[in-house]
């Protein structure tokens, strides 16, 4: 695609990011960034971050097409073919990406909750922690719900 123009930096490195995410795997940042600076023409000029910018907002605008399953970690939805008027389909996909973004909490929620205890002085961080667990048992008790209907 080197002769296609782009409006703007953001929108030349969105269009690299959604080629290599497009493959349904998931990907690192760097693997992100490595891809749009040896695709992209001026790739080699993009800042750290112009792509961290872009990539955020690709994410952000999606619909959920696009999602980070974990820090650093990028991918496309599986199953996001969108059909007019098929509202089951569109249930579906609903009901998908709802699941996935309630582990994806989960998921952050566990990697929070890291502490060196070596040095940490603070409060008793139990009670945190416990009421933390608690909420993606609530979250995993609704994934179930959700599943079923």
């Amino acid at each position: 695609m080197a002769n296609r123009s782009f409006t703007s930096n953001a929108q030349e490195i969105r269009h690299y990011a959604k080629q290599l995410l497009d493959d349904g795997a998931e990907h690192s940042r760097e693997e992100i960034l490595s891809y749009i600076r040896e695709h992209a023409p001026k790739g080699q000029r993009f800042t750290d971050g112009m792509l961290s910018g872009a990539i955020r907002d690709l994410l952000r605008n999606s619909d959920g097409l696009y999602f980070s399953p974990s820090r650093g970690k990028y991918r496309k939805a599986a199953n996001q073919i969108v059909v007019p008027d098929a509202s089951e389909d569109e249930y579906s996909r609903m009901k998908a990406q709802a699941i996935e973004s309630l582990r994806s909490v989960c998921r952050e929620l566990s990697n929070n909750c890291t502490v060196n205890l070596f040095t940490y002085t603070g409060k008793d961080i139990m009670p945190l922690i416990n009421q933390m667990r608690d909420i993606c048992k609530i979250i995993e008790e609704k994934i179930e719900t959700l599943k079923n209907m």
